[in-house]
């Protein structure tokens, strides 16, 4: 009987290890996904010369441009100057 209490003991514990060692590949697995992606996501920066990211902004963007699409920030400033200029703010 505790021979049979002891087996069973060190199934439990070699359950746990297979377990914890499972998580452990697939952490690893995750990880150098990840890094793969950074990685070919940084191709043209790595191997061009003077490489850099191209910008996200819209205002810098040509196809936006293009279609009048600019950054929310920048066309705000520009209607509140239009309306400053309407509402002649500086004799008020």
């Amino acid at each position: 009987m505790r021979n049979l209490a002891h087996i069973q003991e060190k199934v439990r514990i070699f359950a746990g290890l297979k377990q914890t060692m499972d998580m452990q590949t697939s952490f690893l697995a995750v990880l150098g996904l990840v890094a793969l992606a950074i990685v070919l996501l940084s191709v043209r920066v790595i191997l061009k010369k003077n490489g850099r990211f191209s910008s996200q902004h819209l205002s810098q963007s040509a196809a936006m441009r293009e279609r009048g699409i600019g950054c929310v920030q920048s066309e705000d400033r520009k209607e509140r100057q239009k309306a400053d200029k309407k509402l002649n703010v500086s004799q008020l």
